[in-house]
């Protein structure tokens, strides 16, 4: 889904689009010749897809590891109204969706995530967690490794994931809750900057057990990276929407690394790198008053200078079908939310 995947210290490009002056700020009666509000409207989806990650660490200028979970099917319940969003993903083991075999292992993940949208800048928070890994690089690891032999796994090795992040839309008149859920509707065609800063805290453990090469023992991680994109929606048919993302991503990497190395000696990393990358993001869809449903893919990878000096390079595609339907909010929702905007009247 167009992410997201930046925080009230965005680095926001100057002014708004000149085009089109026809939305208003009270999100209550928004409703303009670009965008439908479902604002009063309850939001109810679902979300399930796949997505690929990859973890390389280098510890030298020839020796590096890289570790990836197996490939991971998710399912995902979600909730948006008004302002607030909130979902819940995991691997659903009641449907045998994961490919899990005993040459990479088994992979269970777990992500819960929430977000405010505050006119032209929404604000996310997102915690993961990912179990059961695999060493991918086995043949520069173990020289008698050869393929088709089972990789080094480790099931029980987690990485946590703690990410903060903001975007700022400065087109008013391009939605992406039209994108995102099912808050809004998107009429017709228009494009924005979108800028933005994207905070996220890695931490990798795996419990003790005897020297193996390329075990990681603690790897932490925190990433701060500006993204500066553009984005843009094609509603080429009544409903339809083609909608896409690119842009740079650019930040520092601070890390601080231990790893046993093919001599099963520890070994540390630790510093602070620069870090560049991309980010793409695509989705097509169909939305009406109703209900609504789209495929989404977005890709974002970054990584240090290709130089001995690089230390972590981090990859993540997502591929999602996603649908939902709309209704009218419960009245203890309802009163509850009323009750939030009277206490913080910048949420209405």
């Amino acid at each position: 889904m167009l992410v997201l995947y930046a925080t009230a210290g965005l680095i926001i490009l100057p002014a708004a689009l000149a085009a089109q002056k026809d939305s208003t700020r009270n999100r209550r009666s928004f409703d303009s010749s670009y965008v439908k509000s479902y604002y009063h409207l309850l939001d109810l989806g679902v979300q399930f897809g796949s997505q690929y990650m990859e973890y390389r660490t280098y510890y030298n200028d020839t020796f590096y590891i890289s570790i990836r979970p197996n490939e991971v099917y998710t399912l995902s319940p979600s909730i948006n109204y008004r302002w607030l969003s909130l979902s819940y993903a995991f691997t659903p083991e009641f449907l045998d969706f994961n490919n899990d075999d005993s040459l990479r292992g088994s992979t269970r993940y777990r992500r819960l995530s929430a977000s405010l949208s505050l006119n032209q800048l929404s604000l996310s928070g997102m915690w993961s967690n990912t179990r059961g890994f695999y060493l991918a690089n086995m043949s520069q690891v173990d020289s008698n490794w050869k393929p088709g032999d089972p990789y080094t796994q480790f099931p029980e090795m987690e990485v946590q994931r703690f990410q903060f992040a903001g975007l700022y839309r400065t087109n008013p008149n391009f939605s992406l809750k039209a994108i995102q859920g099912g808050e809004e509707e998107q009429l017709r065609s228009a494009w924005t900057w979108l800028p933005g800063l994207n905070i996220s805290h890695f931490r990798f453990s795996i419990p003790q057990g005897p020297p193996q090469a390329g075990k990681i023992e603690l790897t932490n991680n925190v990433d701060i990276n500006a993204i500066l994109a553009i984005a843009g929606t094609w509603v080429f048919a009544r409903h339809f929407f083609l909608a896409g993302s690119m842009g740079p991503v650019f930040g520092v990497d601070i890390f601080n690394s231990l790893a046993i190395d093919e001599n099963n000696a520890v070994v540390r990393a630790n510093g602070t790198r620069f870090s560049s990358g991309f980010s793409f993001g695509l989705n097509l869809g169909y939305s009406n008053p109703r209900w609504y449903v789209g495929f989404s893919n977005y890709s974002s990878s970054y990584r240090h200078s290709v130089s001995s000096t690089e230390r972590m390079a981090k990859v993540l595609t997502q591929f999602t079908l996603y649908g939902g339907f709309r209704l009218q909010a419960p009245p203890p929702m309802k009163k509850t939310l009323d009750w939030a905007e009277r206490l913080l009247p910048f949420l209405k």
